[in-house]
């Protein structure tokens, strides 16, 4: 059984899969080039909030980035071919349903 591959390396994997350098990232997200590449070297590690962040703009589920036991980077593969476009699309339409389900968790449900 292999060793679970730890956080900085499962981000730089997905970046790599999606064909993205630290730079992009770091001009797509704001944080910086040099913030990233610790991140990826296990040198410091992000926040809860920065890892969502992260995972938001890579296109995948935040518990593959946290969990060792998740499969490895496969869920990014399938971002291969997508345009910046097509991944902008996907962005912004999870951030209005999780805006969505965030509001609608607020409104206590009806009862008939």
């Amino acid at each position: 059984m292999s060793k679970p591959m730890s956080l900085g390396p499962r981000l730089k994997n997905v970046r790599l899969s999606i064909g993205k350098t630290q730079s992009d990232v770091s001009r797509d997200t704001g944080f910086s080039r040099e913030m990233i590449s610790y991140w990826e070297t296990g040198t410091r590690f992000p926040s809860v909030s920065q890892i969502g962040v992260l995972a938001d703009y890579y296109g995948v589920d935040l518990g593959m980035l946290v969990d060792p036991d998740a499969p490895e980077i496969k869920v990014a593969f399938r971002n291969r071919d997508m345009t910046d476009h097509d991944r902008e699309v996907i962005y912004w339409a999870r951030k209005v349903l999780s805006g969505y389900w965030a509001m609608n968790s607020l409104v206590p449900e009806r009862k008939p």
